[in-house]
């Protein structure tokens, strides 16, 4: 009887020991899932990975590839998505989803050859807009001097005296075990200390001015945390920047999450003077961010996923006037917007730019360009290799400095930027101004 009692317990404490081990990977599973809700993405990813490491499962493979692809730690995301497809659960969102990485990072033959043998069918996904942009223009990029940083730096404009204005988070990084947003059950906000998306410094915007000499320029919305987006109406003195705030509670509500807004202040001396929200803004209900100044039509250019679109981020623009009165804010439509997401309006005498991933692209977010005329944007085209790339690019623009002369930017993470984390500006030059 004694030997059968101790069979049976060692049985046992097998049997629910190995409950024990499941149930506590379910556990750590369902507090990254609870993380990725909080958008603390860093460390839901690195919850992920450990669970994974004690238990290897498609679901968990499947959540560390959406959580790279977020983070746009392409590399690594290629490398999960190719996991994922290896399990029998992998379904055809999954494999869309791979070869999307695949051409991120440049292993499209790779990731064909490992679906054909599987037997699965590339043509039977849908993948056109995988298709690579071949065309390829006349330019030359090269890293902006004098602004980028070991940092992220992206998003410039320019003043009435030529300052150069453009986001940043140089301020430093904060690696820790702790999250950047709370965990605990009384307090899921903001973290003090730093970005829970990038473990760095909250972004800033920066002015470097005709000398060279780079400030940073301080934000008086209270609560502020990102400050970004800036975008001058030179005319009225006036810098339009995006914001995101400590918004602990909402009609005693605290499950909330915050979005960023569009604030306008007077600009005297390098000095923010009063701060204004624009009209259309909902901090807990929608995104409204990106602005973009077009003195010339009156109108601001924004960002939004407000109700109403055509599915991610739409892109909007608004009149306003010199009293600072508000119209309604009005869809660019399908022909610009798609149920990707848009970004990052400019527009430039009879051409209008922006960022997209819901059309053809190279890969990642397209810059494209467009005919502008007041009533309408139509007739988008990408711009081609090698102002796209397989990585991310955006933020193009076409600034003129205090003597008149233009001089091209664009944004992008694409290998050999000097940047640590995202974004670095590219200084463009073409036709007869290529340099070497």
């Amino acid at each position: 009887m004694k030997k059968a009692f101790t069979i049976f317990s060692i049985t046992a404490v097998m049997i629910f020991g190995s409950l024990g081990t499941v149930h506590a990977q379910k556990g750590k599973v369902r507090y990254a899932d609870k993380q990725m809700e909080l958008m603390n993405y860093r460390h839901a990813l690195e919850v992920y990975e450990q669970s994974y490491a004690n238990k290897p499962n498609y679901e968990t493979a499947r959540k560390i590839s959406e959580a790279q692809v977020i983070l746009r730690d392409y590399d690594r995301s290629y490398e999960w998505w190719k996991t994922t497809v290896g399990y029998d659960e992998a379904g055809n969102p999954d494999y869309i989803q791979y070869l999307r990485s695949a051409q991120l990072t440049d292993n499209l033959e790779e990731a064909f050859s490992i679906l054909q043998a599987k037997e699965i069918s590339v043509e039977g996904l849908n993948v056109a807009k995988l298709l690579t942009v071949q065309s390829k223009k006349k330019v030359k990029l090269e890293g902006a001097e004098g602004l980028n940083s070991a940092g992220s730096d992206f998003d410039i404009t320019v003043d009435a005296s030529g300052n150069k204005y453009f986001v940043s988070d140089r301020g430093g990084q904060y690696p820790s075990t702790m999250p950047g947003l709370r965990i605990d059950a009384k307090n899921k906000y903001f973290s003090e200390e730093k970005n829970g998306f990038t473990d760095r410094e909250y972004f800033s915007v920066y002015k470097r001015d005709t000398a060279g000499n780079i400030s940073e320029l301080v934000s008086n919305v209270p609560g502020t945390y990102n400050f970004s987006d800036p975008s001058f109406d030179k005319k009225n003195n006036i810098l339009f920047y995006s914001i995101t705030r400590d918004i602990k509670k909402v009609k005693k509500r605290d499950n909330i999450t915050v979005q960023p807004e569009i604030y306008y202040s007077k600009l005297n001396e390098g000095v923010l003077e009063g701060f204004f929200p624009v009209p259309f803004n909902d901090s807990i209900g929608y995104a409204v961010m990106n602005p973009h100044v077009d003195e010339e039509a009156g109108r601001l250019y924004f960002t939004s996923d407000m109700p109403g679109g055509n599915g991610g981020t739409d892109l909007y623009y608004v009149t306003y006037d010199e009293d600072m009165t508000f119209g309604t804010p009005v869809n660019l439509g399908p022909d610009v917007n798609t149920a990707g997401n848009e970004s990052h309006a400019f527009r430039k005498g009879d051409r209008f730019y922006f960022s997209s991933t819901g059309h053809a692209g190279a890969g990642g977010m397209d810059v494209f360009e467009a005919d502008y005329t007041p009533a309408q944007i139509s007739d988008v085209r990408n711009m081609g290799i090698p102002i796209n790339s397989v990585a991310d690019d955006f933020a193009y623009r076409i600034l003129t400095d205090e003597n008149g002369k233009e001089e091209v930017y664009l944004s992008s993470n694409r290998k050999g930027g000097q940047g640590l984390m995202i974004f670095t500006p590219y200084r463009m030059f073409t036709g007869s101004s290529l340099p070497g």
